[in-house]
């Protein structure tokens, strides 16, 4: 009864929400491709496919922005129910308090932003949630079915963001070996339990990639503009020695960039503008996508701990005056839509989208206002999520209350290093899954002062 009361407030809570704020907004050319792969059927090699397939089913044929806003708002919804489901019934967090987590979820100022996005966070922060809630329950019963369903949640969260990718394969390799490791039984038994583990997800990731691939008539692949974005990432380590053997001449290749090479700010500028390196690429390669990848794995190869200092150059971006700036009206938007991605949206969804990014609203304004909380996430988090994992760990020994604590720990610490060691710039909108693991944590650590306090009293008595 509890989580259907919860539900009905959350939703009354979205709703109230959209009655103060309905505007949809949009980002860059990331929403027009959203749009125009929902209207047409276009798969796009460097973005989400899924996303654009949900909203041509569930948001297109009401041909209302609001058909949108209340999908992604149900997102929401449910994101801040597996939040309940987890700290309620796997964690043992009192009801009251793990509602109230799940109430500022709804209302946290990143997950209001993009669930009036056209863009694939919310979608992939629920699949992201899902994943984990499963992962938790199997931690708890350790029955197949939901290792499989947290396969399969995995791979729907990474179909969604692809940045992803490095928690949801952490988590598949690290959570099995634990477990299995500290099992009894067998050696043997034990050795094909943990490789029946690896096989579920990747086999599912395997026919994703299959799927994928085939739809973009190319070999299999988790994303076929890889190479573009993995040069991205190591673009100021690249040298002309990186292209030999294949079809491009490295000088010329380097020679042919405008933006500097050797500064990590101007890596976004490398992947998509004119002036950069995968342009000067395509203008020399056949195949700019495969010499790409190459001279990225190459790159580092030769020199992997440079990407240590990458790393530091985006954590220090989260937090300069001049960068956070930049980066927060880029996520808002600041750069108009084009003139075809107004028509379709008039067309096809009913709103004017005109002039969008100059109107400030109540999300937009909240957002700003979160943002140095947004970003002191990246130091907080692991503090939170390491101190819920001692205190669970002292009251419970090896249980599976401390076994899913470890799974916050060592997803939370993932979703950081992923988007500090691979992302081309310090985006804010990589730090939105991070609230939900906050708000777990947060709630772990109340509710063991709470029960301490209780006891305390108890004892007095």
């Amino acid at each position: 009864m509890w989580l259907l009361w919860l539900a009905l407030a959350l939703l009354a809570l979205k709703a109230a929400t959209l009655a103060v704020d309905p505007q949809l907004r949009l980002f860059m050319g990331d929403s027009a491709s959203y749009l125009h792969a929902a209207t047409t059927g276009w798969i796009p090699e460097d973005r989400s496919w899924t996303y654009g397939r949900l909203l041509g089913r569930l948001a297109l044929p009401f041909a209302s922005a609001w058909a949108v806003l209340a999908l992604q708002s149900a997102m929401g919804v449910a994101s801040a129910l597996l939040l309940f489901v987890l700290l309620h019934r796997k964690l043992q967090v009192g009801r009251r308090l793990a509602a109230a987590a799940a109430l500022l979820l709804a209302l946290e100022p990143a997950q209001l932003l993009y669930e009036r996005m056209l863009m694939a966070e919310a979608a992939g922060g629920l699949m992201l949630a899902l994943h984990v809630v499963c992962w938790a329950q199997w931690l708890r019963a350790r029955h197949w079915r939901w290792l499989f369903a947290a396969a399969v949640a995995g791979v729907a969260a990474v179909s969604f963001r692809f940045s992803l990718l490095p928690v949801v394969l952490g988590l598949a390799v690290l959570l099995p070996a634990w477990v299995f490791a500290r099992a009894g039984g067998a050696r043997l038994s034990r050795l094909g339990g943990f490789a029946l583990a690896l096989a579920i997800p990747a086999m599912l990731l395997a026919a994703y990639a299959a799927e994928y691939g085939r739809r973009v008539d190319g070999p299999p692949s988790l994303m076929p503009a890889g190479g573009m974005m993995r040069l991205g990432v190591v673009a100021p380590l690249v040298r002309a020695e990186h292209f030999a053997g294949t079809d491009a001449d490295g000088a010329a290749v380097l020679a042919d960039v405008s933006l500097p090479l050797d500064d990590p700010g101007a890596r976004e500028g490398h992947v998509w503008s004119p002036q950069g390196l995968f342009a000067a690429i395509g203008r020399h390669s056949r195949d700019a996508q495969a010499t790409a990848g190459i001279v990225a794995g190459r790159a580092l190869r030769e020199d992997p701990l440079a990407l240590l200092a990458l790393a530091r150059h985006n954590a220090a971006g989260y937090y300069d005056p001049a960068t956070r700036a930049h980066r927060v009206d880029d996520d808002l938007g600041i750069r108009g839509p084009d003139l075809r991605t107004i028509d379709v949206a008039r067309a096809r969804l009913g709103v004017d989208l005109e002039g969008v990014e100059q109107r400030a609203s109540a999300a937009t304004r909240w957002f700003r206002a979160g943002v140095p909380v947004l970003a002191a996430l990246l130091w907080a988090l692991p503090l939170l999520v390491l101190a819920a994992f001692v205190v669970v760990a002292r009251r419970d020994g090896d249980g599976p209350r401390t076994r899913i604590v470890a799974l916050l720990a060592l997803a939370s610490l993932g979703l950081i290093a992923s988007m500090l060691l691979f992302a081309h710039a310090p985006v804010l909108r990589y730090l939105h899954p991070l609230p939900w693991f906050a708000l777990a944590a947060g709630a772990l650590l109340v509710d063991a002062l709470v029960r301490s306090r209780a006891a305390g009293a108890g004892s007095a008595r």
